[in-house]
């Protein structure tokens, strides 16, 4: 049979899961849903959002459907939302390794803890792709950081959208555990009144490196965590057996975290507990605390580049004072380096076997 046949079942089969998403109780428009001239042109763009599919899930049973759907056997099976106001759930739900999960659609979380985990020790992804979208139906209170919109587990070599991650304490949490969080490429759309934006964790020896994160807005509606600290991407470990989280890449983000709310408690769009050799570039920072990262512990050699800021925000970074203080930060076409009072940059041995004095130019030593 030809494509146009299976296309147009296909378009047929969309419009009775639009007609069914029409019954449910409407949302605001969110800003990832497009407008369409008519009624033809709707359907055609339905259809081939929707081409790729093994199935297609609109049933609003508390997510039922939804995990059996995703429990599937079936190698490389793509598990669809179609697009429309979304489905609310209280289920925690999980998404197999072996699985792509594509939502055109929110999942509006009624439950507590982790909405939607990817992956699992025994089920990791790999080789796999992701669209994602989920809303907390009552924002947070930020007490508990198991209070999680989306989490991977040891997912490795993916290609992974995140369209939204609203009103949760952590909104996107990347952990390895006991294996690799790596080699991902990320676009992030946007990351709306969390606590923690997006947390790189690990536990048991599991290492999160490597990983290509592309835009996002982190950002805070009025009044949301009234006095209460907040971070646009946190670098962390639950158990210190891998430290040293590197080559984690972070271009375009914006951060916009909301501090007039937060009155003294920190705004900051970078928290680097533990990592080394990352990068922050071409960052947006506006109306945040006047340092732009706060690096402690032992983390090492990251570099921050910041191309706007706004408000209270500033070409600055806070080290803790058991930190090496070598971050570097960029922006506007200013260098600034924070480093300690002696930085060792190329040590050439003597100039001379005959010399063994000692040069000294104000900023630099050589010897």
């Amino acid at each position: 049979m030809s494509s146009r046949f299976f296309r147009n079942a296909l378009v047929l089969i969309c419009l009775s899961a639009h007609l069914v998403f029409a019954q449910m109780p409407s949302l605001p428009q969110h800003h990832d849903e497009p407008f369409y001239a008519d009624l033809t042109t709707y359907l055609i763009a339905v259809g081939e959002q929707l081409a790729g599919c093994t199935e297609v899930i609109t049933a609003d049973d508390n997510g039922v459907t939804l995990q059996a759907a995703l429990n599937t056997t079936m190698e490389n099976a793509t598990i669809c939302m179609p697009s429309g106001p979304g489905v609310t759930m209280s289920t925690n739900l999980t998404v197999p390794g072996h699985v792509n999960f594509v939502q055109h659609s929110p999942i509006i979380f009624s439950g507590t803890g982790i909405a939607l985990t990817i992956g699992s020790l025994t089920s990791q992804p790999y080789h796999r792709a992701y669209r994602l979208w989920v809303v907390r139906a009552i924002q947070s209170p930020w007490t508990s950081e198991e209070d999680i919109g989306i989490r991977f587990i040891n997912v490795n070599t993916s290609d992974i959208h995140i369209v939204e991650s609203r009103g949760f304490t952590v909104g996107v949490q990347y952990l390895a555990d006991g294996g690799c969080v790596c080699y991902n490429q990320t676009k992030v759309q946007l990351i709306l009144n969390n606590k923690i934006g997006i947390d790189l964790t690990q536990q048991h020896s599991g290492a999160p490196n490597a990983n290509t994160f592309w835009g996002g807005r982190f950002a805070h509606n009025t009044g949301i965590g009234a006095g209460l600290s907040r971070y646009g991407v946190r670098f962390n470990s639950l158990d210190l057996t891998y430290t040293s989280a590197n080559e984690n890449r972070f271009y375009g983000p914006s951060f916009e975290l909301g501090k007039p709310w937060a009155g003294l408690a920190d705004t900051v769009p970078i928290l680097m507990l533990h990592g080394q050799n990352n990068a922050v570039m071409a960052a947006r920072s506006e109306g945040n605390s006047p340092h732009f990262a706060d690096v402690r512990n032992t983390s090492q050699l990251n570099q921050f580049d910041v191309l706007f800021l706004g408000g209270t925000s500033t070409l600055a970074v806070a080290h803790s004072a058991d930190n090496p203080g070598d971050s570097i930060i960029t922006g506007g076409g200013v260098l600034k380096v924070h480093q300690q009072a002696t930085y060792d940059v190329w040590a050439s041995g003597p100039f001379h076997k005959t010399w063994t004095g000692t040069i000294t130019i104000p900023g630099v030593a050589i010897g």
